[in-house]
């Protein structure tokens, strides 16, 4: 058997990888997408690291652009009950609903993965 992390053989005889999380509990994202979290962040950093922060972000920028939950839902394809379990945090994001709702709500995806401070100091740089 291979150690934690490394690949080994599957049935098939391909590489497959293991998904268990390292010594640390830090797991790949996509390794936790059916529990809500889509991103596990780094320890120590302030990077949103579950649906709830990103449902925040969406629903301080839904309101700083003008869109209620009715409108942005028939932007992306979504009910609005859809749009307000998102924003409360009740259910994950999917990538590709990620990148609607960036382009419904005018930033770039990444937006929605980053904390205000860190928004802040990337609009300076750019």
């Amino acid at each position: 058997m291979a150690a934690e992390g490394q690949r080994s053989p599957g049935t098939d005889g391909q590489a497959s990888a293991h998904a268990a999380s390292g010594p640390t509990g830090w797991q790949h994202p996509l390794s936790t997408a059916r529990s809500g979290v889509i991103w596990q962040g780094i320890p120590g950093k302030e990077t949103p690291t579950n649906s709830k922060d990103i449902g925040k972000i969406v629903k301080a920028r839904r309101a700083e652009i003008g869109l209620n939950m009715t409108d942005l839902a028939k932007k992306i394809g979504v009910s609005q009950a859809q749009i307000s379990r998102l924003e409360d945090g009740q259910q994950g994001f999917r990538s590709d609903t990620v990148g609607r709702l960036a382009k419904a709500l005018k930033v770039p995806a990444f937006r929605l993965f980053m904390t205000d401070a860190e928004w802040s100091r990337w609009q300076k740089r750019a």
